[in-house]
C-alpha cells in the first residue's frame, strides 16, 4: 500500500507480528526508536540519525555481522557492553559498594538509633541506593548540580507507560515535568563536565575515568556523538537518560 507517496506495510496476525519483531534488526530499531522518541524526548532528527543505515561509525569500530542493527545502534551497543562487562563492571561494582557504604553510614549517623531503622524503604532506595549508583557511574557532578534528580528520575521511570502510550501532557503534567527535569539535569551535568575536563590537566585513574564525567564511557560517547558527529546536546542527554533507565 502507498500512503502519501510512501510505502506502508500492514502486518496482521499475532504469529506474523511476533516473527517480524523477532528479527534483531527490526525489533531493535522499532523499540529503540519508540523508546528514545516517546519516553526520553529525543528529537525526530536524532532518532532518525540513530536508525539510519547511512551513518558512519568511528573508524576503530569493527561492526559484527551478528549485530543486525543500524550502524550507530550497533556501535553504541558494543560500547555499552564493554562498559558493563569484565573489568568495567568490576570497577563499577566496587565504586557502587563504596558509595553505598558511605551513604548508609551517613544515614546511620543521622539516626537516633544504634541500628539502621528504615521507616520508608522506597524513600531510602530512591535517595540513597540510587544516588550511590549514579555517583558510581557519573561521578559527583550530576547530583551535586541537580540535588532533586533521584526523585524526578523515579517519577520518570514510573511514568514509562504514560510516555509509551503518548498520553497528552495536560492530564500527565507531573510525568512530563519530571522528564523535562531529568533531561535538563543530564544536559547541565554533561555541559559542565565538557567545559571543565581538560585532556592535558584533568587527573585520570588507571581506567581513564575522571572526576567530572565519572566514567570515560560518558566522556567518550559525548565526544563522539556531539563533537564528532554533530548530535544536539539535548538529544545526547535524552540518549544517556535512556541508558540510565536501563
Amino acid at each position: 500500500m502507498i500512503l502519501l507517496a510512501k510505502d506502508l506495510y500492514i502486518i496482521q496476525g499475532s504469529e506474523y507480528v511476533l516473527a517480524h519483531l523477532g528479527q534483531t534488526s527490526t525489533s531493535n530499531t522499532i523499540f529503540n526508536a519508540n523508546f528514545l522518541r516517546q519516553a526520553c524526548g529525543m528529537s525526530d532528527k536524532g532518532v532518525d540519525r540513530l536508525g539510519s543505515e547511512l551513518e558512519e561509525t568511528p573508524e576503530y569500530f569493527q561492526r559484527k555481522n551478528y549485530l543486525a542493527a543500524a550502524p550507530l545502534y550497533a556501535w553504541s551497543s558494543s560500547v555499552i557492553h564493554r562498559y558493563l562487562a569484565g573489568r568495567g563492571a568490576h570497577k563499577l561494582s566496587q565504586r557502587f559498594e563504596t558509595n553505598l557504604r558511605d551513604r548508609i553510614r551517613t544515614y546511620h549517623d543521622s539516626s537516633v538509633s544504634d541500628s539502621v531503622v528504615l521507616s520508608d524503604f522506597h524513600d531510602f532506595f530512591t535517595s540513597y541506593v540510587t544516588a550511590a549508583l549514579l555517583d558510581s557511574m557519573c561521578g559527583k557532578g550530576l547530583l551535586a548540580k541537580n540535588p532533586t534528580f533521584t526523585q524526578a528520575f523515579w517519577t520518570f521511570c514510573d511514568s514509562l507507560p504514560i510516555f509509551m502510550k503518548r498520553t497528552p501532557r495536560i492530564p500527565a503534567s507531573q510525568a512530563y515535568k519530571a522528564r523535562d527535569e531529568v533531561i535538563a539535569a543530564v544536559q547541565t551535568w554533561q555541559t559542565w563536565a565538557s567545559d571543565n575536563f581538560d585532556a592535558d590537566t584533568t587527573p585520570l585513574d588507571d581506567d581513564g575515568d575522571d572526576p567530572f564525567w565519572g566514567s570515560k564511557f560518558f566522556r567518550e560517547r559525548f565526544s563522539t556523538f556531539v563533537f564528532e558527529m554533530g548530535f544536539d546536546a539535548r538529544d545526547m542527554a535524552s540518549m544517556e537518560l535512556g541508558f540510565l533507565f536501563g
